[in-house]
């Protein structure tokens, strides 16, 4: 169960279709119910063969319409009929028509009706109030208000938004603003899945190219904004408040990139979860107003953020909020450092960490992600101790965060440390030290987050944790040691030469 936006660009079709009203009191009128209608390209002559201006229709129900759908797995383009079975102010529910076969049409009646009434009571003013108006920067593509929300089977997804619909030319367009919900889904999902894509249309009218994880982010954070992740009614069993239902692949996959949504190897669901945390936090500790400018900055993902947070009077970097971002999700502490590593609105805390029993630890080959981060738990350490980290390779740098609770309360360190060596080497003290979390990342000075679906470069690195200060060996003095030591055996090696010789001239003697 995944949600995919699809940003493609492809070329548009414009379709002109006969309106039949259907008798709403009939479960089945198969005269009107036709097989997807597959356009022949070769055919000059065919309505499907190039694009033609669209007139604005008055839609109404019982609408017939042919729609381009897309398989999110293979990213195949086929063709279905749908009729309109519901009419809104701001919205048109339409149903592809080999359901209504299947399933009747009088239930899909009252469920697109209901559709219809929460999307223009809650779904869209909230949306818009949120984000903005669905016009965005790009204009309206068809110069009719209403969203057309279609409920087709699909392959691979809950439901998608497709920015190609959104052109004027493109052969695969419907050239309407619309968004695509499965017909398998139960209600609970229909309602946080509409919110999610609804955003996507919004931000997709405003800028054409963005990070994944800030436009997957916002749009699970558009969810959290309407209402459906506080209403009891549309929670799924487990689900805490104001979380979603993909917060627990979260919890126990910290490790797992941020930055790089990477469809293809990782599973997605911790993506979306970890996005949407960032996002969360962002907006409650810089402000909505924050949170809503990324929506309408020209800037992409690590750019916007730095920009946006300079806009609002804020002296922070990516690499900062990450590092507070973090550090909250892990400890979560409310009442120091100003709420700084808390989630106000939300009860969350990463579940993965390893635990260390003692000061004395290791481990070989650990595997790091780009902006993942792994976390450990010292539950008796000394009040002195050193960790000692390989240095990433490259340009990469390592993240780190040692949050100390001793008797003095929580101290926390963040730094971002390059190191020359091999080795990096990180002392901690405390007072009394009850116990201590080391939170440890892959980082950049300058990060960058791609807008299409990339794997996440990694590192194996070797951690160890020792008692007492350990200092570091600088390379001069690395050297030093090795040359006078060097030097020392070759004297030893001569002086015994010379020694042996003498002898033997004595003796032959």
């Amino acid at each position: 169960m995944k949600r995919i936006t699809i940003f493609v660009c492809l070329s548009l079709l414009i379709l002109s279709c006969n309106q039949i009203l259907v008798d709403s009191n009939q479960d089945s009128n198969n005269d009107i119910f036709h097989k997807p209608i597959i356009a022949d390209k070769s055919d000059p002559n065919s309505r499907f063969s190039s694009a033609v201006d669209y007139e604005l229709n008055d839609e109404a129900f019982g609408n017939q319409e042919v729609f381009w759908v897309f398989n999110c797995e293979t990213w195949e383009r086929y063709q279905i009929n749908a009729t309109l079975l519901a009419v809104g102010t701001w919205c048109y529910i339409y149903l592809d028509n080999d359901t209504i076969e299947q399933d009747g049409i009088t239930q899909w009646i009252d469920y697109c009706e209901f559709y219809r009434d929460e999307f223009d009571s809650t779904i869209y003013p909230k949306a818009v109030e949120f984000a903005g108006h669905p016009d965005g920067t790009l204009g309206d593509v068809d110069g009719d208000p209403h969203i057309t929300i279609l409920f087709s089977p699909l392959i691979g997804a809950t439901g998608y938004y497709a920015a190609v619909h959104d052109k004027t030319i493109h052969y695969y367009s419907n050239k309407r603003e619309m968004i695509t919900i499965d017909t398998r889904i139960d209600l609970n999902e229909v309602m946080i899945t509409l919110p999610h894509e609804f955003n996507h249309l919004i931000w997709g009218n405003n800028e054409e190219e963005e990070a994944m994880f800030l436009v997957e982010g916002g749009a699970e954070y558009a969810t959290y904004y309407t209402g459906y992740l506080m209403n009891d009614s549309y929670l799924i069993a487990g689900q805490d408040y104001n979380l979603t239902d993909f917060e627990y692949y979260f919890r126990i996959h910290p490790e797992v990139s941020l930055l790089c949504f990477d469809r293809d190897n990782d599973d997605t669901r911790i993506h979306y979860a970890n996005s949407y945390m960032f996002y969360f936090y962002f907006a409650e500790k810089y402000g909505l107003a924050a949170a809503q400018e990324l929506i309408h900055t020209e800037e992409d993902g690590i750019q916007a953020i730095e920009l946006v947070l300079s806009n609002h009077g804020y002296d922070a970097s990516f690499n900062d909020v990450y590092l507070d971002w973090i550090t909250a999700c892990t400890l979560d502490l409310e009442g120091v450092y100003d709420n700084l590593y808390s989630l106000d609105n939300a009860n969350f805390r990463i579940s993965t960490v390893t635990e260390v029993l003692d000061t004395r630890f290791s481990e070989t080959e650990s595997l790091y992600e780009y902006y993942g981060f792994n976390v450990k738990k010292l539950l008796t350490p000394s009040d002195e101790f050193t960790l000692q980290i390989s240095s990433p390779r490259d340009q990469y740098g390592l993240g780190i965060v040692v949050a100390i609770y001793d008797k003095t309360g929580w101290n926390i360190t963040q730094n971002l440390v390059y190191e020359e060596n091999d080795l990096i080497s990180y002392y901690c003290s405390g007072d009394e030290i009850e116990y201590a979390y080391v939170l440890t990342s892959l980082m950049k000075e300058s990060p960058n987050a791609p807008i299409v679906s990339y794997p996440a470069p990694t590192d194996n690195l070797n951690f160890t944790i020792t008692e007492g200060h350990i200092l570091p060996t600088t390379p001069t003095e690395e050297t030093l040691f090795n040359l006078s030591f060097s030097a020392l055996i070759f004297s030893l090696i001569i002086t015994m030469k010379i020694y042996q010789r003498k002898k033997e001239k004595v003796y032959n003697l």
